[in-house]
């Protein structure tokens, strides 16, 4: 009895000491922003957005691997829903400020030109977003909760982006250069492109509902018999794993703050493939001629992107020592790193022909009315797929 309460007080104590680091590192960001905008000033909002994506992602577990995956392995949908969620109300703040800011303010919305890259890149990254157990950003979510197996997805995913920057030339001439860039509202008019976003999301929201409906028990209501006003704010609101909705709604503002605030919507494997690029220069071989990091003023680690992917591990580490959840979880077998290895790299590769993964080419698309984002959204459906069945057959 004495030891069972003695490992119970040692379990307090080591998530009392978690969250005390959390604070720590919270204090250490803030005076690292201040050097960032001593030295730096125009890169600091770009860390501080990566802490706060990080930081909702773990606390909401906001994965939209789940949100393709599940829908065809568990038949379940409420991810997925999550996500239309995200992407409803990304698009209606999204019309607003393109709609209202100035020409002079050179806002940048998302265009990708759509062609049978967008559709490969998607299946590939489909596939690869399955077998690695997660994306670009629930990767990085779950390297900051201490996930070896995404450890070893995310060291796959630097090398697949780097090989995806050298064969973008490529694929830019086979496909990319010759394709067209669709963006909604030249084809309606403005509002009239949200209205049908808006109506075709609602459409797979419902579709999304009724898939999952006709394979569960009807829905019970649950009466709440705890009493919330003895719940304290630490416990309401950081200990407590948020739900995936209000993860979507958060990520939606997040995002279009992102965007109204630094001109461009929120992406990731840019930043990823750029920090690639500058450990490949730091090793004497010259990028300079490659057509991708050409095509940037800002090559490599100077480029404002690629403070993002670190910036979110640090948030999702805070938001998991913060709940006291944090510590280091080993794979179940090897074969479980190795497929995270591939599954990283295939990610990393695809999201450079196809125009990012699906934070930049499908959750920011979108919402940016680009027909690219659409396309690359229905190709990661088939992946996904396609990588459950690799899933069931090899993995599970």
């Amino acid at each position: 009895m004495n030891i069972q309460l003695d490992k119970g007080n040692e379990f307090k104590r080591l998530k009392i000491n978690q969250l005390s680091l959390a604070v720590i590192i919270g204090v250490v960001n803030l005076i690292f922003m201040f050097f960032i905008y001593r030295f730096i000033g125009d890169k600091t909002l770009y860390w501080l957005f990566g802490i706060l994506f990080g930081f909702v992602l773990q606390r909401s577990r906001f994965c939209i691997t789940a949100g393709f995956r599940d829908i065809f392995l568990i038949r379940n949908t409420t991810v997925t829903r999550a996500v239309i969620i995200c992407l409803a109300i990304s698009t209606l703040l999204f019309a607003f400020i393109i709609s209202y800011t100035p020409p002079s303010y050179n806002i940048e919305p998302k265009l990708y030109p759509v062609g049978i890259h967008t559709v490969v890149g998607g299946i590939i990254f489909g596939i690869g977003m399955v077998i690695a157990g997660g994306c670009a950003s629930g990767t990085l979510m779950r390297v900051g909760e201490g996930y070896q197996m995404q450890l070893f997805g995310i060291i796959g995913f630097f090398i697949g982006a780097i090989v995806g920057a050298y064969n973008y030339q490529w694929w830019y001439q086979l496909s990319i250069s010759k394709s067209p860039v669709i963006y909604l509202p030249d084809l309606l008019s403005f509002w009239g492109a949200v209205a049908l976003q808006i109506g075709i999301l609602l459409v797979i929201y419902l579709l999304a509902f009724y898939w999952e409906r006709g394979t569960i028990k009807p829905f019970k209501i649950k009466i709440a018999t705890d009493n919330k006003s003895s719940i304290s704010f630490y416990q309401r609101f950081i200990k407590k794993s948020w739900t995936y909705t209000t993860g979507a709604i958060l990520l939606a503002f997040l995002n279009s703050l992102f965007f109204l605030t630094l001109k461009v919507p929120w992406s990731i494997t840019t930043g990823i493939t750029h920090i690639s690029g500058g450990v490949v220069n730091k090793l004497n071989f010259d990028l300079s001629h490659w057509l991708y990091f050409d095509s940037s003023s800002n090559p490599f680690f100077q480029h404002p992107l690629a403070l993002i992917p670190i910036s979110m591990v640090i948030g999702s580490f805070m938001g998991s020592l913060a709940a006291g959840e944090f510590r280091i979880r080993k794979a179940r077998s090897k074969r479980f790193l190795i497929s995270a290895f591939i599954g990283g790299f295939l990610m990393g590769y695809s999201a450079r022909l196809s125009g990012g993964c699906n934070i930049g080419a499908f959750l920011s698309a979108i919402p940016c009315f680009s027909l690219h984002g659409w396309v690359y959204g229905l190709s990661i459906l088939i992946g996904s797929y396609f990588g459950g069945k690799i899933l069931l057959r090899y993995l599970l």
